[in-house]
């Protein structure tokens, strides 16, 4: 059958390929749309996550340095003192 002597009902089920991504375009925005939100929340999320991760190691410092399991680091009359010998 020629496309020019088929009817619009003939036509009716079949995919033209020329606009095949224009019948649904739906799909396709509502996976990229879901795309982008997914990408912002691994972000938001990673960002947050290492912003915990360095509030608990500065936490844990502080605690340690406080309870004498670790020397407390020198202070900047330490470093002074090692200006004026140079």
């Amino acid at each position: 059958m020629h496309r020019e002597s088929a009817s619009a009902d003939d036509l009716q089920d079949e995919e033209l390929v020329a606009f095949s991504s224009v019948q649904h375009p739906h799909e396709e925005y509502r996976f990229a749309a879901n795309s982008q939100i997914s990408v912002i929340a691994m972000g938001v999320l990673s960002a947050l996550s290492a912003v915990l991760l360095l509030a608990g190691i500065e936490a844990a410092l502080t605690y340690s340095i406080a309870s004498g399991w670790i020397d407390a680091p020198p202070g900047p009359e330490f470093y002074a003192s090692l200006v004026k010998r140079s």
